[in-house]
């Protein structure tokens, strides 16, 4: 019985190898160097332009805009665009819809409006996300508009609001 055992156990092992083997076999990968050179591109690029407050340039800040003794009245009128491409070369190669949010904080003891304007029409889908085409050059440019309100003679103290763009943006299947 214990030569038995010892074969049979022999044979087990023998079989268990060569199921590892067979399966391990099925996963290699043998690739080209240039083959990753035709994976899809997605881009999606924010680019601020110009923006004025009170009717006063302030310049365009990627990372947010902060304004300080912020009154009733006072207005911020930003141009910013959504493009699909980085330079000359670099192309969106897939599908993607994009919404844009803004972010107010705080919000603070003063009133506000905004105002998100596309300076022309945009593919959207019913959702209300826009579309972002692939494998030419695009452009949507927006206008954000805010007019803080109020009471001008008022006591809001000394309001200080910061302004953000949230851009968020997924492929499409």
């Amino acid at each position: 019985m214990g030569r038995m055992s010892n074969a049979y156990l022999v044979y087990v092992i023998l079989v268990a190898l060569i199921v590892t083997g067979v399966s391990f076999s099925r996963y290699a990968v043998i690739t080209d160097p240039d083959y990753f050179d035709d994976v899809a591109n997605p881009i999606i690029l924010y680019v601020g332009k110009d923006a004025t407050f009170n009717d006063e340039s302030v310049g365009a800040s990627p990372s947010g805009m902060t304004f300080s003794d912020v009154k009733p009245g006072d207005k911020l009128i930003y141009h910013f665009d959504i493009r699909n491409f980085n330079g000359d070369e670099e192309i969106n190669n897939v599908m993607l819809r994009y919404r844009i949010e803004t972010d107010v904080s705080p919000l603070g003891d003063i009133p506000f409006e905004k105002k998100l304007t596309p300076n022309g029409n945009f593919a959207n889908d019913p959702s209300g996300w826009s579309i972002l085409g692939i494998n030419q050059k695009i452009v949507h440019g927006y206008t954000l508009t805010i007019e803080w309100q109020g009471d001008p003679d008022g006591d809001y103290g000394q309001e200080e609001q910061t302004v953000l763009l949230i851009i968020n943006s997924e492929q499409l299947p």
